[in-house]
């Protein structure tokens, strides 16, 4: 090797441990932090829609989420996710096919709505490495996390259509926490677990675009205000809320069920606490350190 070619190779060596090297100066990372914004759909899993039943079932009740964060990076590999989320959960047994496999759940005829916040605090764990200076950061990074949440829960329904006019009226939603269903005061505070994986592209100097899909695990199974022995319990005094397999029309969907026909099928329940599943779209802004445009090699 000619010397001018070794000359060129060596700087460009150093240059490349300069701009690297000082990323962890003296062994300190410089952390930095970002905020994002997203929002996507929510799939509930539990006694309305078993895991049996989702593949069919999910796109019909899918509802909404939106998500605000901030992300602290504290190492190459680590960060923390702090968070409020917004989710909206549905499931209505009238979307299921009366005389099919799910004709059970058709006849029984529940459904709910329920808005859950949620403040999380979770770590991430990232397959590449994490630059302090924002303007190197990779192209494509993933990571996997996961921590603790806490929610605020309200399940809602509405009580039997109004048959005043020749067709079937809406009544609004009420409160199912508050007419207690099932005989049990269960809490609207609930802990959960968050779990997810999520994928960010590089934009420009300071945004991302984020892809994550999160499985929130709660220690609740009143999401849907329907816990597993609703089949075989008996309340005295009994709401309008407990036992609706009579009712002629869909209280949401406003379906005609007459006739209502018996099936061979019972109703299949989630057996377990709820759960929901969070996927998003998320725009990223990374904020940099002073003024990081003089700043290339930190």
């Amino acid at each position: 090797m000619k010397f001018c070619q070794l000359k060129h190779l060596i700087i460009a060596l150093l240059l490349y441990q300069i701009s690297f090297g000082q990323e962890v100066y003296q062994g300190v990372f410089k952390r930095y932090n970002s905020l994002e914004l997203g929002g996507g759909s929510a799939n509930y899993i539990g006694d309305l829609v078993p895991w049996k039943a989702f593949p069919t079932m999910g796109p019909k009740t899918a509802g909404f989420n939106v998500r605000v964060g901030l992300n602290r990076y504290y190492t190459q590999k680590f960060s923390g996710k702090f968070s409020y989320q917004l989710s909206q959960l549905t499931a209505d047994d009238n979307e299921y096919i009366a005389n099919g496999k799910f004709g059970g759940n058709f006849i029984r005829n529940l459904h709910f709505q329920n808005y859950v916040h949620e403040l999380s605090a979770q770590g991430a764990y990232h397959f590449q490495k994490t630059r302090s200076n924002i303007l190197k950061r990779q192209r494509i990074r993933t990571q996997l996390h996961g921590g603790l949440s806490l929610m605020f829960h309200t399940p809602f329904a509405r009580p039997m259509v109004s048959l005043a006019s020749n067709s079937p009226q809406h009544k609004n939603w009420q409160n199912l926490a508050a007419v207690n269903t099932e005989g049990t005061d269960y809490s609207r505070f609930i802990v959960a677990i968050p779990l997810g994986f999520s994928l960010q592209v590089k934009l420009s100097d300071q945004f991302d675009l984020g892809l994550s899909s999160t499985v929130h695990v709660t220690f609740s199974d009143y999401l849907d205000d329907v816990s597993d022995k609703r089949n075989n319990m008996s309340v005295n005094p009994q709401s309008d809320f407990f036992d609706r397999s009579l009712e002629p029309f869909g209280a949401n969907t406003l379906r005609n069920r007459i006739p209502i026909l018996p099936n061979e099928n019972g109703s299949f329940s989630q057996k377990g606490n709820d759960l929901f599943i969070s996927t998003q779209i998320q725009l990223i802004y990374h904020i940099r350190r002073g003024n990081t445009f003089n700043q290339l090699n930190n």
